[in-house]
């Protein structure tokens, strides 16, 4: 299958070289001009002067001053492809590096090819740097492999920074540890053993369609990021504005976005397309320790046997804020027997090892799952698959919500955490309106509460719960499937029509109700007067007010509102939900592709209640239609060559727009 994939890549460059000449293996004898100054960078025009800064930056005669690129460049158009030597290449365990500035100036390089790993574990187009920048550069059809540290762009990043650059139509192949579409390795430099000192990014980097990435500790953009020795953590690493639309494939740590990340933050990026994995399989991260996730969307279709996530398939310590999963999550367990734990943002969370055995508080904030969780062999929740502390460390869940369902569960199920073992975990201000089914413990909030369940607080389900799979006695609970003691539940309510009672297994909540609908299918009513009101809307928003009385730590706690235009069935939300089109522009829902394409256009979207119109550059409608799932294939066999605008519109308003061309 690989060598077929390596067959389709070559032919395709063949076609992307066009007027250019393919790399002959010859090397220049010097540049196309400059003198290596910031202001007066040499200039790299042909592949033969690409292979010259190799040579010179493996001899240690170069690669540390200024470099642009200033045309397009094919390395390989051929069946017979050459092997690029990288740029900073080890030999028997001793590292070049690249320690320049690289100046993509936009231009692309195509048909990097290699496939000799038994002669290097570092592979590239960059092989090693350290201290360098490089941006502004696109890979298109490339094809590596390598037994460590093996991405298109860097195989080992070593306190560089790096922006502006994608890919298309890559493949990587790394099975020891460390395959990255862009980056194998990002952080430490290859065989230095110093704690970083200041902060390295990756910004505004994207993998698009045809990324295809193989390997353990495998990521769509990077395989492995990491910047502190196990001693403790230096200055984080950060990843923003990045996108992938990567197929990402491994054995272990398989994300979206990265492998594995090790103190860091993500932020502003989203996933499409699938992961998989045997273990640890996240939309953005598999493994991730003393890891934030911030402002990112998932739409990655996630898959793994152990800890899985739409976020971060095993977190170790970290926070979490105004992130949305719409990918399916799946514990691949369809017959019972596995450990898989899943959940919308977290498969399993634990501390950070440097921090376990303290208070530290660690917060999941303003996050939202619209996509299914199932098939897994344990735990399962809309947020948190299952949490793991030493009762001594504290975890608070805010202003979230899910509304995906969760189905074919062989252990527990709750729609917002599914089981906390040994966290002082607090609820707060929470709602979920998803199904949730499983075949033991089953909780419109949570699955089974332990006693350091502190408090849910402030909670509301509406989901049907079901029992599946065989006749195991299993409790339901409209708000908790199992907990022996129900002091920490407060201002908790349920659907009266879904009433299996609050509790599944112990005793009945106090403090606590169900509500009715009324005559406006958007307003409804306690049975019991909570906070002096039978207003559902009001009795959460006074709730709201008093966990910020309660928590003052947390600052401001979301206020509730009105569903009127029934995004939520009716059921209330939170007055920042569903509520602007500018804020969806920011997040980058919807792509087109292939780009340039033939007969076939698809648009993937995950923007709900959406309609797509097509229009050619004359302004003529050519094609519309409602949107009803996350990828509508349009046939345009009939459609003149040329370029379309098309829009996504929500409530009549254009969400995304985007161009698209037919060859």
């Amino acid at each position: 299958m690989k060598k077929q994939l390596l067959i389709i890549i070559i032919l395709a460059c063949s076609i992307i070289c066009g007027a250019q000449t393919p790399w002959n293996g010859t090397i220049a004898e010097s540049y196309d001009g400059g003198d290596g100054t910031p202001a007066n960078p040499y200039q790299i025009a042909t592949a033969e002067q690409l292979a010259l800064l190799a040579q010179q930056t493996n001899d240690g005669t170069g690669g540390n001053a200024y470099y642009i690129l200033t045309s397009d460049i094919c390395l390989n158009a051929n069946l017979n492809p050459l092997n690029w030597i990288p740029i900073g290449r080890v030999v028997n365990g001793t590292p070049s590096f690249f320690t320049g500035h690289f100046d993509g100036n936009n231009k692309t390089v195509s048909g990097l090819y290699y496939n000799n790993p038994d002669d290097d574990e570092v592979v590239g187009l960059f092989g090693c740097t350290y201290d360098a920048e490089i941006h502004d550069i696109n890979l298109s059809n490339c094809s590596l492999s390598g037994s460590k540290y093996v991405g298109a762009l860097v195989g080992r990043a070593g306190f560089t920074n790096i922006s502006g650059c994608d890919i298309d139509h890559v493949t990587v192949n790394c099975e020891v540890r460390s395959a990255g579409g862009l980056v194998g390795f990002f952080g430490l430099p290859y065989g230095v053993y110093e704690d970083a000192t200041e902060t390295y990014l990756i910004i505004d980097c994207h993998a698009h369609q045809g990324v295809m990435v193989f390997g353990r500790l495998a990521g769509g953009l990077v395989g492995e990021i990491s910047e502190y020795l196990l001693g403790g953590p230096s200055v984080p690493s950060v990843v923003s504005d990045c996108s992938s639309e990567a197929l990402v494939e491994g054995t272990s740590s398989v994300g979206g976005i990265a492998g594995s990340f090790r103190n860091g933050k993500i932020d502003h990026c989203i996933c499409w397309n699938e992961v998989h994995s045997s273990e640890w399989a996240g939309g953005m991260v598999g493994c991730g320790i003393a890891l934030n996730v911030y402002n990112c969307v998932n739409c990655t279709y996630a898959v793994a046997m152990i800890f899985c996530g739409g976020m971060v398939g095993f977190l170790c310590g970290g926070n979490l804020a105004h992130c949305e999963n719409y990918g399916d999550i799946d514990g691949n367990c369809y017959s019972g027997g596995g450990v898989s734990e899943i959940g919308g943002m977290v498969g399993k969370f634990e501390p950070d090892p440097i921090l376990a055995g303290t208070d530290y508080e660690y917060i999941i904030r303003d996050c939202h799952n619209h996509g299914d969780i199932a098939y897994s062999g344990d735990e399962a929740g809309g947020i948190i698959g299952r949490s793991e502390g030493n009762a001594v460390e504290r975890l608070v869940i805010l202003d979230c919500s899910n509304n995906g369902r969760l189905h074919h569960n062989y252990g527990c199920a709750g729609g917002i955490v599914s089981f906390n073992h040994s966290y002082v975990m607090s609820l707060l201000n929470v709602y979920n309106t998803g199904d949730v089914g499983a075949r033991y413990g089953v909780g419109g909030i949570v699955g089974e509460a332990s006693s350091l369940m502190a408090v849910v607080m402030n909670a509301y389900s509406t989901g049907n719960l079901t029992h599946e799979i065989d006749n195991y006695v299993c409790p339901m609970g409209s708000i908790v499937g199992i907990a022996n003691t129900t002091d920490q539940f407060n201002s908790c309510y349920w659907l009266s029509s879904n009433d299996y009672g609050s509790n599944g297994q112990g005793p009945q909540l106090e403090s606590s109700c169900a509500f009715n609908p009324t005559a406006s299918p958007s307003v409804w009513q306690l049975e019991t007067p909570m906070h002096n009101t039978t207003d559902l809307l009001a009795a959460l928003n006074d709730g709201a007010a008093q966990i910020e009385i309660e928590f003052p730590s947390l600052d401001e706690v979301s206020r509730w509102r009105e569903d009127d235009e029934f995004n939520n069935g009716g059921f209330p939300i939170f007055g920042h939900q569903y509520t602007t089109i500018e804020e969806q522009e920011t997040k980058h829902f919807s792509s087109a592709y292939p780009n340039p394409g033939k007969n076939v256009l698809n648009i993937r979207t995950a923007l709900h209640n959406a309609h797509m119109e097509i229009y050619d550059m004359s302004g003529r409608l050519v094609y519309n239609q409602e949107i009803t799932d996350n990828i509508t294939t349009i046939n345009t066999s009939y459609w003149s060559s040329g370029t379309y605008l098309w829009k996504v519109l929500v409530n009549g308003k254009e969400a995304e727009s985007g161009k698209w061309i037919k060859e």
